[in-house]
């Protein structure tokens, strides 16, 4: 909990008010920060809903991004074959990410 004075510091004289401020640490001053607040509230929110209504995609995504971890710490050395298949699980991501959002809108 934080306290401040009303008279922001000045002398008050024989009385002070304190008020409470609940968030000192972070006080949005301008209609941008509000926008760019709701902006990303909404766009969590709609990853959330979307995942939620496609529980095998989001499923299939989960275990391409444990296929990918375990790619990118597999010994480098494979004739290439590594980094292809790390290519590819990439572009598998991302498709499947494409996927989930379509099927949210």
């Amino acid at each position: 909990m934080a306290f401040s004075t009303i008279t922001g510091g000045r002398d008050a004289g024989p009385f002070i008010v304190w008020r409470y401020s609940p968030c000192p640490f972070f006080r949005p001053k301008t209609p941008t920060a509000y926008l760019l607040i709701g902006i990303a509230i909404g766009a969590v929110c709609g990853a959330c809903v979307a995942g939620a209504n496609q529980p095998h995609m989001q499923a299939a995504l989960n275990s391409l991004q444990a296929a990918r971890a375990e790619l990118v710490q597999a010994a480098p050395d494979k004739g290439g074959y590594r980094a292809r298949a790390i290519t590819r699980t990439e572009e598998a991501i991302n498709e499947t990410e494409r996927g989930i959002r379509y099927a949210g809108d």
